[in-house]
């Protein structure tokens, strides 16, 4: 029988599945909150209030009119992947990588929206980029032009992806045109000796000794030849039982 201390569940780990249900509870209630927002704001018959309540409209509206609304919709799933992270559903590393890059998309989306997308109206936050993304792509529209702006949001989310996801969206758009070229830009560097000594094909990388001999062992036979040597084997092993049996029936005895 276990005694009542070996049976009972760790501290830590009661904590740590109360914060997972809390994190995880939170991410559908932002996601709900934000729901009813958009339906309230389409005039659908919905009252941002009466479904999430002062809470839920407190969160939510400032959100939205922050960081815009495909940004702001990104926000619940930073809760809810931390949350699986308590849950043992995710590695710690894989965690900590999901987190920075929903909050760097947060920041980033709404900048290129802006830059995309027409001016709102004066003193009125856009719907799609929000107070931040207006602020941040008027500042590097002013700092690096309308091109430029457009480079450091692409240099930004590049490395962005690349920290987090692993993933490199330049060497997606440049393809395999960019590995030919290096290909051919280090061929025509090498030395003129590696040039010249390096097979120009995989069947001359084969080893050959130049001492063998390719000529055949035996000669070639042709096919009369082959013929007539298998008749007169046939015809000597049926004449010599023939013969034998001859000789004796001439000399047995009467």
């Amino acid at each position: 029988m276990s005694s009542p201390s070996s049976s009972t569940v760790p501290r830590h780990a009661v904590t740590r599945e109360i914060t997972g249900i809390a994190l995880l509870l939170f991410a559908v209630f932002l996601a709900g909150a934000f729901v009813s927002l958009a339906l309230a704001r389409l005039r659908a018959g919905v009252s941002v209030e009466g479904s999430v309540g002062a809470v839920g409209s407190f969160l939510v509206q400032p959100l939205v009119s922050f960081f815009g609304w495909p940004a702001a919709l990104l926000l619940p799933l930073a809760p809810a992947v931390h949350a699986l992270r308590l849950f043992g559903r995710l590695r710690s590393d894989v965690d900590r990588s999901w987190l920075i890059f929903f909050a760097g998309a947060a920041l980033l989306l709404p900048i290129a929206l802006a830059l995309a997308g027409p001016a709102p109206p004066p003193g009125l936050p856009s719907a799609a980029a929000g107070w931040w993304g207006e602020l941040a792509a008027g500042s590097w529209t002013h700092w690096f032009g309308a091109f430029g702006a457009w480079v450091v949001v692409l240099l930004a989310t590049s490395a962005l992806m690349a920290a987090t996801l692993a993933w490199n969206p330049v060497r997606m758009l440049l393809g395999t045109t960019g590995s030919i070229l290096a290909h051919r830009l280090s061929t025509q560097r090498r030395n003129p000796r590696e040039r010249k000594a390096a097979p120009r094909s995989p069947r001359d990388m084969t080893p050959r000794s130049p001492q063998r001999s390719t000529r055949p062992l035996t000669r070639p036979t042709s096919p009369v030849t082959s013929y007539r040597r298998q008749t007169c084997s046939r015809t000597f092993r049926h004449a010599t039982p023939k013969r034998a049996s001859a000789s004796s029936t001439q000399w047995a005895p009467s």
